[in-house]
């Protein structure tokens, strides 16, 4: 991502990307909001690209992995969606009937794979920038969301988890302060079209069953997940002082995701007025702050 940045940056529609996921056998519920996010923008701009999900444009030579990961970006995450009126097999190599064929070689369902089962997720989300709105033009904009809480109190029923969204507080609370801080403050975008969006998907990173008599088992994989899916500064989180190892706890991840210029226009600003020494040196760098 850093690289197709630094690149975008200077050439944006004056060359044609070319994002090769075939060797990918997962992806993270992050991974799959930002890259779906970029190709939904580059649909919108007219700008060239492709998405490869097969190796050498065949079937033949995916193993069941990678098979699962395909359908369950068909099916669960719904990325056909990206697209108006423009031919999905134009920009991605994969279509319903290759997904069906797969589907029928693996036998597959919506209820196997590593997306779904090691995730619970909803489908991918996009929401429209708009320049006047209310309390009722947001609530509608957000109807949507307010199925995908639905669907998030499910899961966590089926995980025995406490149920943090009733009353429909992931909708009329958490979503629509993160959707109207992006209405107040989106500029223009990173990409060059004039439609701007906002991005938001769940996912439910279930416990694992658990017992006495395999907890070092458990504490090797839940280690293992950190090291691999995670970031140091996050282990405070994930890990109990007192006892001295990782949390067995379903966790729910919420992602809220925009490109607007603002933020980052502003750190600049910032900082060149702090650090005006420093600034030629810092001109095409991007401040994110976590």
């Amino acid at each position: 991502m850093d690289e197709f940045y630094k690149y975008f940056s200077v050439h944006q529609g004056n060359s044609e990307y070319e994002f090769d996921l075939s060797d990918v056998e997962w992806m993270s519920n992050q991974e799959l909001l930002i890259l779906t996010s970029i190709f939904k923008y580059l649909v919108e701009s007219e700008i060239k690209f492709k998405v490869f999900f097969l190796k050498n444009g065949s079937t033949e030579l995916i193993e069941r992995r990678i098979a699962v990961q395909i359908y369950q970006i068909w099916e669960v995450w719904k990325i056909a969606n990206i697209m108006h009126d423009q031919k999905f097999e134009d920009y991605f190599d994969i279509h319903s009937g290759i997904v069906d064929q797969l589907k029928n070689r693996f036998k597959l369902n919506s209820t196997q794979g590593e997306i779904y089962n090691r995730f619970g997720i909803t489908p991918f989300v996009s929401l429209d920038s708009i320049s006047h709105y209310d309390n009722r033009i947001i609530n509608e904009m957000l109807e949507e969301t307010y199925r995908l809480s639905n669907a998030t109190d499910n899961i966590l029923r089926l995980h025995n988890c406490n149920m943090p969204f009733e009353n429909h507080t992931l909708s009329s609370i958490i979503t629509k302060e993160l959707y109207e801080n992006f209405l107040d403050h989106v500029n223009t975008s990173f990409f060059p079209t004039n439609e701007n969006f906002t991005f938001l998907s769940l996912s439910l990173v279930p416990k694992i069953s658990n017992d006495k008599n395999n907890n070092n088992r458990i504490q090797s994989i839940l280690e293992r997940n950190f090291n691999e899916e995670s970031y140091p500064e996050f282990k405070e989180f994930y890990f109990n002082k007192k006892n001295k190892e990782y949390k067995n706890q379903s966790i729910l991840q919420f992602s809220f995701l925009d490109f607007g210029t603002g933020i980052i226009s502003t750190l600049k600003d910032e900082y060149s007025i702090k650090f005006p020494q420093k600034i030629k040196k810092t001109q095409n760098l991007l401040i994110v702050k976590y």
